[in-house]
């Protein structure tokens, strides 16, 4: 880093920046939202190159937040929300599309996929089996629907030739951009890790390259500053493949601006994003000492139009409990929807729903990847009736008519979630959507003597 090493050394010993991502189908009201944080309106910051994304001047106890677990924001590390910014600039319009999250844990950016492309299919896979509850949870509590959660090596996606508008590759990296926030993360680093990591990203590059289709692309990210890692696996990887960059120029805007090299003085005061240039691409670095966030590269790769496939067809589920649900019982759960035409599907006494149009593409999937969740759980069978599913109440197209609706104070809102016993309303028996601030948090059902808590014991805060 040259004459610059000193101060971005200086800078890791620097408490880190706190961000947050405000679910825009939740949040009609960002300014009051964010006033909640205590945050006073004329200092909201706003994350340059996020429409909304926020800096908060203190990082309060999310975990104490209701609004939190209601799914209304996501805490994200500012630099990585460039994501958003590359992805408006290839002018990508997918009504209809399907893109892959492969390395997905613990689902920031799978979370702001679903929300940039509300129509599209995104499938979010992680490799690590113990990883996937947290990406499970986030991806409910955020509440799009439209979301496939999956557990494949990535080479299973070989299978599926030109299926995908998009890919994400997320790889595990060494590490480095976490030196500020985990110190003990400089301990663990050695060159051979580093190495070690480069050659586990290039596999996972050539394993995910066949299934984009045809001018799609590929958007390439890690949490490390390591050329090897970085610019050095995507040239090497676009000699190999025929891949193009994806022609996206970046001059910055009037909210952030580009620093070229590591000579260029830094006389503004605004974030800096450093270009990486190479040969054949152009990567998008960030370091602490330049910008508000922590270690993060970006790369976007296309795959050009005429390249060549190979073909799959759809196998049909693999998973044979899969089934219709019962005419009777998908028109009951439909009144609890806003959506007019949802897609259904059972898996033994779960019901879900994902839009309609999705469900041949969730077919094709089933027959090679290892699927966890689809979509929405709606609701679950009790005997000849349904009761309402814990993520219903977190679905953006949830009726909130279809229940009667507990408002909740703060104590009350946190009592639930702890899932301890609540207070019995004057009003009759049956099911009661838990609220706080006007945001669904989930079920309880009113039997007469007491409210049976029905948040999930997995949910619940222990704190």
């Amino acid at each position: 880093m040259g004459p610059e090493s000193s101060s971005f050394l200086e800078t890791l010993n620097d408490p880190s920046a706190t961000s947050v991502r405000i679910n825009p189908f939740k949040v009609h009201h960002p300014d009051s939202f964010l006033a909640a944080f205590g945050e006073k309106p004329a200092h909201y910051e706003n994350v340059p190159w996020s429409e909304n994304g926020y800096y908060l001047n203190q990082r309060p106890s999310f975990t104490h937040d209701p609004r939190h677990h209601a799914g209304c924001y996501y805490v994200q590390e500012a630099s990585s929300m460039f994501l958003e910014y590359l992805i408006r600039q290839t002018g990508l319009q997918l009504h209809n599309g399907t893109i892959l999250d492969a390395c997905a844990s613990p689902g920031g950016k799978t979370t702001l996929l679903s929300a940039l492309f509300p129509d599209a299919l995104i499938v979010a896979n992680e490799v690590i089996r113990s990883r996937t509850p947290a990406l499970l949870h986030n991806v409910q509590r955020w509440g799009m629907g439209n979301t496939v959660v999956t557990h494949s090596e990535t080479h299973r996606f070989r299978q599926l030739s030109g299926f995908f508008d998009l890919v994400l590759a997320d790889v595990p990296c060494s590490g480095e951009g976490l030196f500020r926030k985990s110190p003990a993360s400089r301990t663990e680093w050695t060159r051979e890790k580093a190495h070690h990591c480069a050659v586990r990203q290039q596999s996972i590059l050539s394993d995910l390259w066949e299934c984009i289709r045809p001018g799609g692309y590929l958007i390439y990210t890690t949490c490390t500053y390591n050329p090897e890692e970085n610019e050095g696996n995507l040239s090497a990887f676009l000699e190999q493949t025929g891949g193009i960059p994806s022609g996206i120029t970046l001059t910055g805007n009037e909210r952030f601006h580009l620093k070229e090299s590591s000579s260029e003085k830094d006389t503004h005061q605004r974030e800096s994003v450093r270009i990486i240039q190479s040969h054949n691409h152009t990567g998008y670095a960030f370091y602490p000492h330049l910008t508000k966030g922590e270690g993060f590269f970006i790369s976007v790769l296309q795959k050009p139009s005429d390249a060549r496939l190979s073909y799959t067809s759809a196998k049909g589920f693999s998973n044979k409990k899969w089934i219709q649900p019962e005419t009777s019982l998908r028109k009951k759960a439909q009144e609890w929807l806003h959506s007019t035409d949802p897609g259904w599907f059972q898996i033994k006494d779960r019901i879900f729903h994902l839009p309609k149009r999705h469900l041949s593409t969730l077919e094709t999937l089933s027959s090679a990847l290892s699927v966890l969740y689809a979509g929405t759980e709606t609701a679950r069978m009790a005997g000849k009736d349904l009761r309402p599913a814990a993520p219903l109440a977190l679905d953006i197209h949830l009726n909130p008519e279809a229940f009667p609706v507990l408002s909740f104070s703060l104590e009350e809102a946190l009592s639930f979630l702890k899932c301890e016993t609540l207070r019995v309303p004057e009003r009759g028996k049956g099911w009661y959507l838990a609220c706080y601030e006007g945001y669904p948090l989930g079920w309880l059902k009113h039997i007469g003597t007491r409210m049976n808590n029905y948040h999930p014991k997995e949910w619940r805060i222990l704190k």
